[in-house]
C-alpha cells in the first residue's frame, strides 16, 4: 500500500479536491470489489482507507 500512498500524495498536489475525491472513489470500489472476490487483505484495506479519508479531511 505504501506505492498507493504515495501516487495519491503525488496526485493531491496537482488534482483539485473534487477529481482526488473521485479518484478514491474509484480507488475504495475496486478495492471493495477484490475483497468481495477474496483478492485483497482487509484489513490492510480498511487501515489504508482510513489514512487516505484522514488525508483528504485535513
Amino acid at each position: 500500500m505504501d506505492a498507493v500512498d504515495d501516487w495519491l500524495d503525488d496526485r493531491a498536489e496537482s488534482l483539485a479536491t473534487h477529481s482526488l475525491h473521485d479518484l478514491l472513489v474509484t480507488l475504495r470500489r475496486s478495492i471493495e470489489h477484490a475483497q468481495r472476490r477474496d483478492k485483497a487483505e482487509a484489513m490492510d484495506v480498511i487501515f489504508a482507507q482510513r489514512r487516505e479519508a484522514a488525508a483528504c479531511e485535513a
